[in-house]
């Protein structure tokens, strides 16, 4: 099941993993903590691409996306699930061609 309004965020009382918050609500159903509701930026989940995908979209090594990730040269990613960073696509591709890699 696909929620495209759903957030990513971390699941309270586990750091490092990952839920799925839906809006309105929080993991017990009360309010979200942070800014205001509706203040946060929605993120297409169709857009979202890992370090494989950003390696065959731009036609390099995986190796070489670390090496930009290490060297903070990619965009900050959108967010971290079960450990894979996870970046939006056409920020990604904004990037590539703003450097000349795409």
């Amino acid at each position: 099941m696909t929620n495209q309004n759903a957030r990513l965020t971390t699941t309270p009382g586990r750091p490092g993993r990952a839920g799925l918050v839906r809006p309105g609500g929080g993991a017990k159903g009360g309010p979200l903590p942070g800014p205001a509701h509706g203040s946060r930026k929605r993120v297409d989940v169709a857009q979202l691409v890992g370090p494989a995908e950003i390696a065959v979209m731009l036609g390099v090594d995986r190796s070489t996306v670390w090496q930009w990730v290490g060297r903070r040269r990619l965009p900050e990613p959108l967010a971290i699930v079960s450990g894979t960073r996870l970046w939006d696509r056409r920020a990604i591709m904004a990037w590539a061609r703003a450097t000349g890699r795409a």
